[in-house]
């Protein structure tokens, strides 16, 4: 039997909403000018997630619109672990069971990831992700320019660093996501669409999955044949 690897996304996969979107309202509060920078930063999210833009474009366009601190990210992991995906939550006890061969690769930042992820027994060192700069009192300076996560085609190159057991198993929403598969880093990759169906990615996917109980039987599937099913 095979001991394949799954690797997951974050945004729109672990947990249902985009975790940089919930930073901002966090952030510049729900009145109308808040409501204005909220709608853009979700715009700028969305043309990054399907492609239109550059991660690294869309992650400076949206850190140019809010100030945050470290204070406001504690209180986005609170709001994150409620967030959590409720067919993925169902099955933590099996998460943590496989926690060894499961690890999370995502455009986001640690300073949130990790956390969350733990909740559900991911291991925190499983967890890859960009991480910030802060300043001594505690505000945004900055992110990490030399992580290769913070750029456009940065998952292929993470995962090959990481040389997991093959075969490996890939499941996210975005472009981001696809990048590892067509450049060979995966083997197989599920366009999760419970929270969000990008056309751009789903057309490419080996198959797709609405929740996280089917995610679990093709990745069992994958460990008894060395194969999942393509049906979309």
């Amino acid at each position: 039997m095979s001991q394949s690897t799954l690797i997951l996304d974050f945004d729109s996969t672990i947990v249902c909403v985009e975790a940089l979107d919930e930073l901002a309202r966090l952030v510049v509060g729900s009145g109308e000018e808040g409501a204005r920078i909220t709608s853009e930063i979700e715009e700028i999210t969305r043309l990054g997630m399907d492609g239109s833009i550059t991660l690294q474009e869309s992650l400076a366009r949206r850190f140019s619109l809010i100030r945050f601190s470290q204070a406001n990210i504690a209180r986005l992991i609170e709001h994150l672990n409620t967030q959590i995906t409720t067919s993925l939550l169902a099955l933590a006890p099996v998460i943590h069971a496989r926690r060894d061969r499961i690890h999370v690769v995502s455009g986001g930042f640690q300073e949130w990831v990790a956390p969350v992820c733990e909740t559900l027994g991911i291991r925190a060192s499983h967890c890859h992700a960009n991480t910030f700069r802060f300043s001594h009192d505690g505000f945004y300076l900055g992110m990490d320019e030399h992580n290769p996560l913070g750029k456009t085609g940065g998952k292929p190159i993470v995962i090959e660093a990481l040389a997991l057991s093959r075969p490996i198993l890939l499941v996210g929403d975005g472009v981001t996501d696809l990048e590892a598969r067509t450049r060979g880093a995966v083997d197989w990759f599920i366009a999760y669409t419970e929270h969000v169906h990008r056309e751009a990615v789903t057309r490419c996917a080996d198959a797709t999955a609405s929740d996280f109980a089917d995610v679990l039987s093709r990745w069992d599937l994958l460990d008894a044949t060395g194969s999942i099913s393509s049906t979309r």
